[in-house]
């Protein structure tokens, strides 16, 4: 003890003694933050899916900083809220352009995209928009999340194919978005490689419709092995619904819109015996997945979400490997990157290991990544979670 107090003493007193000689110790100063702005819908209909976004960001953010961060620096997400809107959204990219901000994540909704993508696709800033539906032109500075939904769709008549499940049926609420995915189903079906699949009925609603009984009587006449469904939130309870009242449990395909563990808890009992989604890769682990880079990025990642007691979705298994991606060129591009700099080292990207595959940027997709992110999931309402039911691209294991 009495050790321990003259050292005390004896360093207040160097202190003291360096003070009057004008001699001041040197703090080292913290390493100022890197601030990346993330459009994220906090309100309006997309803020559930936002909230989920900005959780998996936060992850991140902690994973990145744990290692040094971008070149000693601390990375911080900034959330700006879009409202959900197209309008704000374009609102906030025009304020960033202002202010000279070469790189931003967002927006989530494919609305939203679709109007920001115009505004920096030919000369920046660099965006990396977190909704997998839209996609900027080759070679821009507009960068999409994902494979893309018309890929599930591809992957998904792809896994009933190979299950045996060759006449199917269609049950779709009549919106924009719903038609052009069972135009999707339909082109997936005429492939060569689905031959012998056919559609024995497609049936149709109105999202606000409160009943799907008539629809689904028709469907159970024409007595088809499996059922493509679309519809998403509150309007596939409906779905849902109409096939149990309706007695007709087959293996029935959703939208990924709907992989929501307190959503699909809530609708237990209603539930398809056989409930299949495609999503990207990394949603829940699979036992199957071989040794390499790609199971490496993926036990990590899992990890991360463990040590954060946060659980992983569908929503941050698409935006993981993309902002990954931002961090690495941030990491390449030096000091205070300009746009182009970070657009030309992700287009020249390629061989990237992430958790959904290797990315390859050469090919202007402006994705990097293409059907083999993508697997068929079954809903195991016995435990509450997801499990693996294809290899990536649709395929039976």
């Amino acid at each position: 003890m009495m050790t321990r107090t003259l050292r005390i003493l004896s360093s207040a007193a160097v202190l003291v003694m360096g003070v009057a000689l004008g001699i001041v110790p040197s703090v080292a100063a913290e390493p100022v933050p890197i601030h990346i702005e993330a459009i994220v819908s906090q309100t309006g209909s997309f803020s559930f899916t936002g909230a989920r976004i900005a959780e998996a960001l936060r992850v991140l953010e902690g994973v990145v900083n744990a290692k040094g961060g971008v070149n000693g620096r601390p990375i911080h997400f900034d959330f700006v809220d879009d409202q959900t809107s197209a309008v704000v959204a374009v609102q906030l990219v025009n304020a960033a352009i202002a202010q000279g901000t070469q790189y931003f994540l967002g927006p989530i909704s494919a609305a939203a995209c679709a109007a920001v993508i115009p505004l920096v696709a030919k000369s920046g800033p660099l965006d990396y928009c977190l909704s997998p539906v839209t996609t900027g032109p080759p070679g821009g500075y507009a960068f999409s999340v994902g494979a893309g939904t018309a890929l599930n769709n591809v992957v998904m008549v792809r896994f009933f194919h190979a299950k045996g499940w060759n006449r199917v049926a269609i049950l779709s609420a009549n919106d924009a978005s719903c038609r052009n995915a069972e135009q999707q189903i339909e082109d997936a079906i005429a492939q060569p490689e689905n031959r012998g699949m056919q559609v024995v009925t497609s049936e149709h609603f109105t999202p606000t419709d409160l009943s799907v009984a008539a629809q689904v009587a028709r469907i159970k006449a024409a007595a088809p092995q499996g059922v493509f469904t679309c519809a998403s939130g509150t309007v596939f309870g409906t779905v849902v619904h109409g096939l149990r009242d309706g007695g007709l449990d087959v293996p029935t395909a959703a939208s990924s819109a709907n992989m929501d563990y307190e959503q699909l808890g809530g609708y237990a009992g209603l539930l398809p015996r056989e409930l299949y989604f495609t999503g990207p890769r990394g949603i829940v682990e699979d036992p199957s997945l071989r040794p390499g880079p790609v199971k490496d990025a993926q036990t990590a990642y899992f990890n991360a979400f463990r040590a954060a007691k946060v659980r992983p979705g569908d929503e941050s298994a698409l935006v993981w490997d993309q902002t990954m991606i931002v961090i690495d060129a941030l990491r390449h591009a030096g000091p205070n990157p300009s746009a182009a700099k970070l657009h030309d080292y992700i287009e020249g990207l390629h061989d990237w290991a992430g958790i959904a595959g290797i990315y390859y940027f050469r090919d202007g997709s402006q994705r990097g990544i293409g059907q083999n992110a993508i697997q068929s999931y079954r809903w195991d309402a016995a435990h509450g979670t997801f499990s693996v039911a294809s290899r990536p691209g649709g395929r039976l294991k």
